[in-house]
């Protein structure tokens, strides 16, 4: 942006060539910045061509998120017909865009696939088990759920096949999607299941 207005001040319209010619021979600052501004010019975009370059080469090897391969998996499983929790919302809702399917998200407090910044609440990332305890004491139905968890917001204390009894309901660790550049984009799947 910055560029481009530097470009528009060195180089008026032609309608004000005569008067701009004036002032341009002038003002030695102009001047100065019309001979510099096509090194600067070639050296900002070959800047930005080699940044775009190096991040599309190491997509190859890292992806920028996790979300593809969570969202796979979860398809290749059959589980994308379960109700899902996802939190948080801004990272979660990724997996929910592969998946086309709702998530719900306590930070709404109800379904959606992509983040509601005006109706969203920011909660606590502690506050994961708080939340999905509320899920299950509003739908009576309900009786088990597919969590999707972002790096931040997941059970550190699980391994894949571990569980947790927290309250009324058994957490089972089933798979993580760690392979990520973005660092809250890394994945983590739990079932969660009402203790009878």
């Amino acid at each position: 942006m910055v560029i481009a207005a530097i470009w528009l001040a060195i180089h008026p319209s032609e309608t004000d060539s005569l008067k701009a010619k004036v002032n341009f021979e002038g003002n030695f600052l102009i001047s100065k910045l019309n001979s510099f501004f096509p090194f600067l010019l070639t050296f900002s975009l070959a800047v930005h061509f080699g940044a775009g370059i190096h991040r599309t080469a190491y997509d190859f090897y890292t992806p920028y998120s996790a979300s593809k391969a969570t969202a796979s998996y979860i398809e290749k499983k059959g589980w994308s017909e379960a109700t899902i929790f996802g939190t948080r919302d801004v990272e979660v809702s990724t997996v929910a865009g592969y998946l086309d399917k709702d998530f719900y998200y306590p930070e709404i407090q109800g379904y959606g696939s992509y983040a509601q910044w005006n109706k969203r609440n920011s909660l606590s990332r502690e506050d994961t088990l708080e939340q999905l305890e509320l899920l299950f004491a509003k739908d009576e139905d309900l009786d088990k759920v597919l969590l999707v968890l972002s790096k931040g917001s997941s059970i550190k204390a699980l391994q894949p096949g571990q569980e947790l009894l927290t309250g009324s309901l058994k957490i089972t660790a089933d798979e993580k999607f760690e392979r990520s550049w973005t660092y809250p984009e890394k994945f983590y799947l739990y079932w969660a299941q009402r203790v009878k």
